[in-house]
């Protein structure tokens, strides 16, 4: 889930959840951020591997933030990343499709 939090001192984050539906408990849970990244408006995040996200910073971005990366928050580190040149302008959702599914 992407949670771009509104405040402009918050950084966005990533969370995922693991649920145990048949006990209805929370069996595990992660949260990832990267740099100050983040947008008040939308976004969004598909789960490409284990620590491996695609993600949409949405609009409104603070700072330095791209408009969509992949990002390896096992290494914290950026893969890939695309910034928009118009100003006002924002992705609202970014999908991956795997190779050879294209």
């Amino acid at each position: 889930m992407y949670d771009n939090r509104t405040t402009s001192t918050e950084t966005a984050r990533i969370l995922e959840f693991e649920i145990d539906e048949e006990q209805k408990t929370l069996k595990n849970f992660k949260s990832y951020t990267f740099e100050n990244y983040g947008g008040r408006t939308q976004g969004s995040v598909q789960k490409l591997a284990e620590g491996i996200y695609l993600v949409s910073w949405g609009g409104e971005r603070r700072g330095n933030s791209p408009a969509a990366g992949i990002y390896d928050f096992n290494q914290n580190k950026m893969i890939w990343e695309i910034r928009l040149d118009m100003n006002g302008s924002s992705l609202y959702r970014v999908y991956g499709i795997p190779k050879g599914q294209g």
